[in-house]
């Protein structure tokens, strides 16, 4: 647990704590107490990792696109890889406006973690299944957070606004529970 916290540069130590926590190797109750009982000095990074994590960010990416989707008032509730009741929701965000409908999923498309064919296929296919249920998706990719966080922002404002003039989905959906 320490050397996740210890990882550095910054940007990789974020990540390490991350998958350390979506891979269960670790949970973010053992990496907070880890955090307390070490020092305070330099724990600014491994502090706000723990935190992405808590608010169910599997990656850098996801944290940061969380982070822009729930300051940003257009959206009632924000929830990082929820779990949906007609299937489980991988590497997207949901949402809810004062029910627990799902009418849209932003998933976060890297290239690093579909390298893989198969993973490359399954991604597709969960998407699909998406369109399925009536869930509509503002596929990103972590390229296009980076370096154009408003253009993200905007598009996902404009397919949210688009999603809720339709008839609500007959999918639930609600936050995962993060490895304490």
């Amino acid at each position: 647990m320490r050397a996740a916290l210890d990882a550095w540069p910054a940007e990789h130590g974020r990540a390490v704590v991350i998958e350390a926590v979506q891979r269960g190797l670790c949970t973010t109750a053992a990496l907070r107490h880890e955090l307390e009982d070490g020092p305070r000095r330099a724990s600014a990074v491994p502090r706000r990792a723990v935190e992405e994590a808590e608010a169910g960010a599997w990656s850098v990416p996801e944290a940061v696109l969380l982070a822009l989707l729930v300051a940003d008032r257009a959206f009632p509730t924000v929830w990082a890889n929820p779990i949906s009741a007609a299937w489980t929701a991988i590497g997207c965000l949901g949402r809810t406006a004062g029910s627990t409908t799902w009418p849209l999923a932003v998933p976060v498309h890297s290239r690093h973690y579909h390298a893989d064919p198969s993973d490359w296929d399954r991604t597709v296919m969960t998407d699909g299944v998406y369109a399925e249920h009536g869930v509509v998706v503002v596929a990103v990719t972590p390229n296009m957070i980076a370096r154009q966080p408003e253009a993200v922002l905007e598009r996902v404002r404009r397919s949210y606004g688009a999603a809720a003039l339709r008839p609500r989905p007959a999918v639930v959906a609600r936050p995962r529970p993060t490895p304490r």
